[in-house]
């Protein structure tokens, strides 16, 4: 059990720990039970009229043994206090790994963000010494360089988050020109994450296609949250033709996903083609009807546009959005929204899901089956 988990002769990528000792620390424990019985047995030669001399040696050499591993124990525990002083020492037990940089990193800065201290300043070190380790972890990732097929995209897409946050940190504080450093950072290791999972992509499809599946049935299979993470680098960046690239292949990975049309939205707001805005976040609420960005952005729309009063209806006291449906206007927008997100479903190869929420448009938001028919 033990030489499986071992790295020794069949590496498995991962780093050791204690859950890998539970199965072969039994067979320890009768190896060692033993040779405490034969050590007792050898000693017990020097007193050898006394019947339980065997017995007392061994009985006192497992105590000793017992006393040693418990304190040895005890010192371990704290390193298992937090996820951060564990994800430390391992650090200090495996220099060598990326993997542990990555999982510090990534501790550390969760810490601190997910307590909303309010502490930019904190935040801001904390985000600096994330980046350090996550830095560090990618030095040895690239030394030597893995080829493609061995690369493991996600530091490069927590580095590349990392960056982006710090520039907008930077830009905050009026220091555009170092911010921009960081943005273009962060879009070269994305772009790296972005790399590797088109690799698996192509991997994928040739593997589905060789097992003579139809080419027009293989979907192509990532990870979309690289690109959305490119995405609200162009943001800042100001980038809105890539922004609208990447959004669009973020609803093609995952087309009952909002996070991408609401992406393609931003890009064609700041093109100057808001009412195309409007349509592509129609189809992220018609996915989600309570994801309040989406509401925000759209009453934003609507403003820009002159449209008065905006065609949404509020609830305070229950915290609910909902279109006036009386409205033309709302009526023709849900129509063509509900058209081009079946298609774009269609297009992700989810065939299903696309018959079955075309159901539920003609179903609950009344887009008339003819318009699906014509497409």
């Amino acid at each position: 059990a033990q030489i499986l988990t071992a790295n020794l002769i069949l590496p498995i990528g991962t780093i050791m720990a204690e859950r890998f000792e539970y199965l072969p620390s039994v067979g320890y424990a009768v190896v060692v039970a033993q040779l405490l019985w034969w050590v007792g047995a050898g000693l017990s030669r020097w007193k050898p009229n006394h019947r339980y001399t065997q017995t007392i040696t061994a009985g006192a050499l497992t105590a000793l043994l017992a006393l040693g591993l418990g304190v040895r124990t005890y010192f371990r525990n704290q390193d298992w206090k937090t996820e951060s002083t564990l994800w430390k020492s391992a650090v200090a037990a495996s220099p060598n790994s990326f993997k542990v940089y990555k999982a510090y990193a990534n501790t550390i800065w969760n810490a601190i963000s997910n307590e909303h201290t309010g502490d930019a300043d904190l935040e801001e070190k904390t985000l600096a010494q994330s980046i350090k380790l996550a830095e560090k972890g990618l030095s040895i990732l690239d030394n030597p360089p893995l080829p493609i097929s061995k690369q493991d995209n996600t530091l490069y897409q927590d580095l590349g988050q990392d960056y982006c946050l710090m520039g907008e940190y930077l830009d905050k504080q009026g220091k555009h020109q170092e911010a921009q450093a960081y943005y273009q950072k962060s879009l070269d290791v994305l772009f790296r994450a972005r790399d590797v999972d088109r690799w698996v992509n192509q991997t994928s499809r040739a593997a589905q296609i060789a097992r003579g599946q139809p080419e027009s049935q293989v979907r192509d299979v990532g990870n979309f949250r690289i690109y959305v993470l490119l995405s609200l680098t162009y943001v800042q960046l100001g980038d809105w033709k890539d922004l609208e690239s990447s959004g669009n292949y973020v609803i093609h990975l995952a087309p009952l996903i909002p996070d991408g049309y609401r992406l393609v939205a931003w890009a064609y707001d700041h093109e100057g083609h808001t009412p195309d805005a409007i349509v592509e976040i129609m189809q992220a609420l018609l996915i989600d009807m309570h994801n309040g960005g989406c509401w925000y952005d759209l009453a934003g729309y609507y403003k820009k546009l002159g449209i008065t009063p905006i065609p949404i209806r509020a609830d305070p006291a229950e915290n609910t959005y909902a279109l006036d449906p009386s409205s033309s206007l709302v009526r023709d927008e849900i129509n063509h929204a509900g058209v081009e997100l079946i298609r774009r479903v269609r297009e992700g190869k989810l065939f299903t899901d696309a018959q079955n929420l075309q159901e539920t448009l003609i179903d609950k938001m009344h887009v008339p089956a003819q318009m699906f028919d014509s497409k």
